[in-house]
């Protein structure tokens, strides 16, 4: 419901949907994808997928989720990086995080979705804005708590950005 009031508001507005899946929600309500009807992109952790869907194989699941529901597919990978599929092209492809020294990942998962969402509106393909948001992220990990993240020049987060994307692998 909460996607298709944004869009009667703001039918150009881009949509990501994050869920969770713990102990004490129902996963069961996430596996119609009812939920993600209309959103831009679907960002579920390893975990959730595997908890909720099960999959043999989580890319495999990444790229039937985003044809079937002609969303584009981030599935973080925590320290792994994530695995990203357009649902335009199809294309399958891993995002590694920015390897820096990693003091505290509280905020982390908050960051990269921030950074994704960024990319996003800014009209970037879901591979670059989630390496915008393994960029972001990368800055929250190097200080103890989110609230002391380092506030970089635009010159090194685009040293960063261009390490990640020329790591990005197709699968």
């Amino acid at each position: 419901k909460a996607v298709s009031q944004v869009r009667a508001s703001h039918p150009d507005a881009k949509v990501s949907v994050d869920i969770l899946a713990d102990d004490f929600i129902d996963a069961g309500a996430y596996a119609d994808f009812s939920l993600v009807r209309g959103s831009t992109i679907f960002c579920p952790s390893e975990l959730e997928v595997m908890r909720i869907w099960n999959p043999t194989s989580v890319a495999d699941w990444a790229r039937d989720t985003a044809g079937k529901h002609g969303i584009h597919v981030a599935v973080k990978l925590g320290e792994k990086g994530s695995i990203v599929c357009n649902a335009r092209s199809g294309d399958l492809l891993h995002v590694p995080i920015c390897q820096v020294e990693a003091i505290d990942t509280t905020g982390a998962g908050d960051a990269f979705s921030g950074g994704l969402l960024s990319g996003l509106t800014a009209g970037e393909p879901p591979e670059i804005a989630a390496a915008m948001g393994a960029v972001s992220a990368s800055y929250v990990v190097e200080a103890h708590g989110a609230l002391n993240t380092a506030r970089p020049s635009a010159a090194e987060r685009h040293r960063r950005l261009n390490t990640v994307v020329s790591s990005i692998e197709k699968i």
